[in-house]
C-alpha cells in the first residue's frame, strides 16, 4: 500500500475539502455536513488532512520511542488535527 508523504491542509475556501498542499497537487477528500453537523464536518476534514502527519509520527515512535522529536512531532500532528 503506498501512503502519501505529502502535506495535506483543509481547503481556505471550503472547509469540508481536503487539498494537497502542494500546488500541483488536487483534492484528496471532502467530508459533509450532510449527516452531521457543520462543526463536526470540518473537524473530520481537519483530521483526515493530519493523516499523513500522524502517520509518520507514530511510526517515528515504534522505531525509537525513547525519541523526543517523535513525540514532539506526535503532539505537532494531534494539534494539526485540532486545528490548533
Amino acid at each position: 500500500m503506498h501512503i502519501a508523504k505529502e502535506n495535506w491542509k483543509v481547503d481556505e475556501n471550503d472547509n469540508f475539502k481536503v487539498v494537497s498542499a502542494d500546488p500541483y497537487g488536487g483534492m484528496i477528500a471532502t467530508t459533509s455536513n450532510w449527516w452531521v453537523d457543520t462543526e463536526s464536518a470540518f473537524a473530520n476534514a481537519k483530521l483526515i488532512a493530519s493523516a499523513p502527519d500522524l502517520l509518520e509520527a507514530c511510526e517515528n515512535a515504534l522505531i525509537d520511542p525513547d525519541n523526543d522529536h517523535a513525540i514532539e512531532m506526535i503532539e505537532q500532528a494531534v494539534d494539526k488535527a485540532r486545528g490548533l
